[in-house]
């Protein structure tokens, strides 16, 4: 809200002098539901809304007391936009690059314009790219590059929408992860880290180390952990150190593996169905955490981040299991160490779309970190969780978060076909116009206190007539008079008597997908029977199930009845 509602004419002109263009979309439907809250209790009010119409967002029904009127600026423009940039590695050469644009013509005529990419300054491609009206195209730019660098891909074509002929993508220089193996000897887990060729891997006994990274990225510790751990990043290997938010409960023996989080970067292509695993600590975190591997009884791998620090924990000896025996063990290593410290390009936040906030993970030991805009303005960001929070990202361009001798880049594009399109095809709700003239709506108003006023006004003139004509006066028809008179005046202001009240209404929704591990399920459930089991005589409650196709298991009613166990259609 840049003004407030206001009498004040000065201050409404200087909020408009501070306006800037920002180079994101727009979301008109808050915009509106914004200014009818603002509007709540002020009586009828008009609500202008000026814009260019290019907008698919059909605008939200709004209170009766709220007039929109519409004002349609400018028109049809032709416009050619870069609507999409993805930058990939070609694996098979560690220097071979692909860039993939995506251009869109959005106006009814063929264009033909140079499309020019440069790395750091220096141009990496020109080609003529001609677009038939109406018309998308991709293409692949491959190119050779060994370091990194800030990619920039510009259509020069002269067209009414400026920002979005230009993107930027960013290519993460190449770093090796200094890695330390902290063992009495375990050969598989040594050669597992070192068949990674970005890892720098040193092994040192337990007793050598005193619980401080250093300048290692990464500590891997295996069987044993010092009684306290300064912040980094680790993989704990059923090891547990006496700050790691972690409480043991003694161990298990065969624990079967029964899901695993597909969707986290440490498990990525990974498939652990078959493995076996001899025994196992039964645990229970005491930090937020995520579950990677999870058994029946306990969770058999977790993933901690806060403050700054993070931590993979495995909780049985892979020399007790089949796992190293398994494609899966050097694969998960590789993709737990990308993780805790990331470098690769498919692990770092780089690119961002204008207008979204983005989370960018901080070295360990960083307070804050000042981000420089495009625009060159510059402010500083704290950490939040371990990370930077960048705001919203308002100007397109690449931003530098730079925190000591630590520095990222992070890049922002306008890459959005409708927001590129710039046809006007705003939907108007009913009950609002163009512009044109006002239209009248109808506002109601309570009349009851007008005429208990009245009612008031009557009963006192009739007391004075009274008065006059009876001699003596009867006390008890005064009094009677007076007690209806002072409830008339009562009532005007309007009292109110708070009343307490236990009665609740509950209904429990239960998520029976696979995204939910199954012991947070089934914990899930006994909090349910537990809720159930503690309803008083007059309250009601209800459960409700979704997975694939939501359910009602026990309709909202009095009375505990018993509750299902899982079923197969999660």
């Amino acid at each position: 809200m840049t003004v407030p509602l206001t009498r004040e004419v000065g201050e409404l002109r200087a909020g408009l002098a501070r306006l800037r263009p920002q180079d994101g979309g727009a979301d008109l439907a808050a915009a509106l539901r914004l200014a009818a809250a603002f509007a709540e209790g002020a009586g009828p009010t008009e609500v202008h809304l000026f814009t260019d119409g290019a907008s698919s967002q059909a605008l939200p029904p709004l209170p009766r007391t709220v007039d929109v009127r519409v004002h349609t600026l400018g028109g049809p423009a032709p416009n050619v936009a870069i609507t999409d940039l993805r930058l990939r590695k070609n694996y098979y050469s560690g220097a071979q690059h692909e860039l993939y644009v995506a251009l869109a013509n959005t106006g009814r005529e063929s264009v033909t314009f140079p499309l020019v990419v440069t790395l750091e300054g220096a141009r990496l491609s020109r080609q003529q790219v001609t677009l038939p009206p109406q018309t998308r195209r991709s293409l692949i730019v491959p190119f050779s590059h060994r370091g990194g660098g800030a990619l920039e891909v510009t259509a020069e074509v002269g067209d009414a929408l400026a920002v979005d002929n230009r993107a930027w993508a960013l290519l993460p220089p190449p770093r090796t992860l200094r890695v330390l193996l902290v063992t009495q000897g375990n050969l598989f887990l040594e050669q597992a880290l070192r068949s990674d060729p970005q890892v720098e891997l040193v092994v040192s006994p337990p007793s050598l180390f005193s619980g401080d990274p250093g300048g290692y990225d990464v500590v891997v510790l295996d069987g044993a952990a010092p009684a306290l751990l300064e912040r980094g990043r680790y993989i704990l290997v059923n090891a547990v150190a006496g700050n790691t938010p972690l409480e043991v409960a003694g161990t298990i023996r065969n624990p079967v593996i029964v899901d695993w989080d597909r969707s986290h970067p440490a498990m990525r292509f990974l498939d652990l169905s078959q493995v076996l695993i001899e025994e196992a600590l039964r645990v229970r975190p005491l930090a937020a955490s995520r579950t990677l591997i999870e058994s029946t009884l306990t969770p058999l791998a977790l993933a901690f981040e806060e403050g700054g620090s993070r931590m993979v924990f495995v909780g049985f000896d892979p020399l007790r299991s089949d796992l190293p025996l398994r494609a899966a063990f050097p694969l998960f290593l590789s993709n737990a160490v990308r993780w805790l410290y990331p470098t690769r390009l498919e692990d770092l936040p780089l690119q961002t779309a204008t207008g979204k906030s983005l989370t960018v993970a901080v070295p360990p030991g960083v307070t804050g970190v000042r981000v420089t805009a495009p625009d060159g303005a510059v402010r500083d960001v704290p950490l939040v969780g371990g990370g930077v929070a960048l705001p919203q990202t308002t100007v397109a361009g690449i931003y530098t978060l730079q925190a000591g001798e630590w520095q990222q880049r992070v890049a922002a594009n306008l890459v959005d076909e409708a927001e590129s399109d710039l046809t006007p095809r705003l939907s108007h709700p009913p009950g609002t116009g163009d512009g044109e003239g006002i239209r009248a709506f109808q506002a109601y108003r309570e009349l009851w206190p007008f005429l208990a006023i009245l009612a008031l006004a009557f009963l006192l003139l009739e007391a004075f007539l009274f008065c006059r004509s009876a001699r003596p006066i009867p006390r008890s028809a005064l009094a009677t008079r007076g007690a209806v008179a002072s409830l008339c005046l009562a009532a005007l202001l309007l009292p109110q008597v708070e009343r307490l009240g236990d009665r609740l209404n509950v209904l429990f929704l239960l998520d029976e997908s696979d995204s939910v591990p199954y012991s947070e399920r089934l914990a899930a459930r006994q909090f349910v029977r537990e809720a159930l089991a503690a309803m008083g005589k007059e309250d009601r409650a209800g459960v409700a199930a979704f997975a694939d196709t939501p359910r009602l298991e026990l309709p909202l009613d009095k009375g505990v009845r018993p509750l299902p166990r899982p079923g197969g259609e999660a």
